[in-house]
């Protein structure tokens, strides 16, 4: 999560936004994904919850923790976990 927020701060001004997605809203006094990571770091990211999983499905996340890349043609560039923090800025850089 800290590469997202990074990435983030380093590129907002020039058109890039990280998007949180959370599919696992909490339940029975446990926070959700989202909330953990407002504690943790929270540099402008904007958040959503999408329970259904329509949106993130519809990119082709498959897992909780995944990370996709959308350029600016919404096309994904991206799609998968484990992704440093320098791959995730060259993909930006590229798209």
């Amino acid at each position: 999560m800290p590469a997202l927020s990074e990435l983030q701060a380093n590129y907002g001004e020039q058109g890039v936004e990280v998007l949180a997605i959370d599919i696992q809203p909490g339940r029975g006094g446990v926070n959700s994904w989202i909330d953990n990571w407002r504690r943790y770091d929270d540099r402008n990211v904007t958040w959503a919850s999408d329970g259904s999983g329509n949106l993130v499905r519809k990119y082709g996340n498959t897992a909780l923790g995944q990370t996709g890349v959308i350029n600016k043609s919404s096309n994904v560039v991206y799609n998968g976990r484990g992704l440093s923090c320098k791959s995730l800025t060259t993909l930006v850089e590229e798209s």
